[in-house]
């Protein structure tokens, strides 16, 4: 819960914000006296046995709680569309006054054997849909514009801001995606600028605040060499990406190790990105198969 997560928890957590992130947080967590007194708490959405028969999802949610799972209070049973307009309504205002985040609801049919008839693709059920609720906005101050390269090549302006909380985290950097996005809507430095979260999670700049320019702001001139390597940078015919094509470009190289040690890669434990950059800065790993080839003794002349 929010309410349980003090400023000892915020770097762990981003306050929640991915969602996803924070139990993994508290799992990534090396000393377990820091969560010990944390109450971490679930609830279960819905049940299939074999043992007994259950026709709907509210007799399902029943079930669950009578045999001593924890079921969210939150639920209801609308027997048109109108009323399920009316729920969704509701809980975008009321959606804040909960002690966790949300950021939709899910509609089911409740009805099971509706359910099997409707069936499912091979991506989504056709008996559920997820209601998102518009994403929250805010206003801050661009202060600047840093140039970002992937561990493709692509490079991507980033804006930094002066710190605002958005979604229950706080937001310092937003996405501006190309120089086409910049100039199209007409973004420069010094603005104050909308932000909102794409989905809820990603930040990125909506638009300038025209009304508050005072004559200070700067258009950004997009560099034509990359600002790591110095390369001249690439641009696609239709001027929306543009690239770093040099793959010795010690930014993409950080990048692409960054991507082999995640989750989404071979998920190597207690190997993330603060270690991996004094190992490159050590030059201890310069490739993915310098990994392999680190010893203990490598490792100890890492700074704690």
């Amino acid at each position: 819960k929010q309410s349980q997560i003090t400023d000892k928890y915020r770097d762990c957590f981003v306050a929640f914000a991915p969602r996803n992130d924070g139990l993994d947080g508290f799992r990534s967590t090396t000393n377990s006296s820091d969560t010990e007194n944390i109450d971490l708490f679930k609830t279960v959405q819905s049940a299939n046995t074999a043992d007994v028969y259950i026709d709907s999802e509210i007799n399902s949610l029943k079930f669950l709680k009578k045999i001593g799972l924890p079921v969210s209070k939150d639920f209801f049973l609308c027997s048109n569309i109108n009323e399920v307009i009316q729920i969704c309504n509701l809980w975008s205002e009321k959606k804040n006054t909960l002690d966790f985040n949300i950021d939709g609801l899910v509609v089911k049919i409740n009805n099971r054997p509706f359910q099997k008839k409707l069936g499912w693709t091979a991506k989504s059920l056709r008996w559920a849909v997820a209601y998102k609720f518009n994403p929250e906005q805010a206003i801050t101050h661009l202060t600047g514009i840093v140039i970002q390269v992937g561990r493709t090549g692509v490079v991507t302006p980033v804006a930094m801001l002066d710190p605002v909380e958005l979604s229950g985290s706080t937001v310092k950097r937003a996405s501006l995606y190309n120089e086409s996005y910049i100039i199209e809507k007409d973004i420069r430095v010094n603005d104050f600028v909308l932000i909102e979260k794409g989905g809820e999670i990603i930040p990125k700049v909506i638009e300038p605040i025209l009304s508050r320019r005072t004559g200070s702001e700067k258009k950004f001139i997009f560099p034509d060499n990359c600002p790591v390597c110095d390369q001249v940078l690439f641009r696609d015919v239709q001027n929306v990406k543009i690239f770093c094509q040099n793959i010795e470009c010690p930014a993409q190289i950080k990048e692409r190790l960054e991507y082999f040690i995640s989750a989404t890669g071979v998920n190597i434990e207690y190997l993330g990105p603060a270690v991996l950059e004094q190992l490159y800065e050590k030059k201890y790993v310069s490739g993915i198969t310098d990994i392999y080839k680190l010893t203990k003794e490598d490792l100890l002349k890492l700074d704690r």
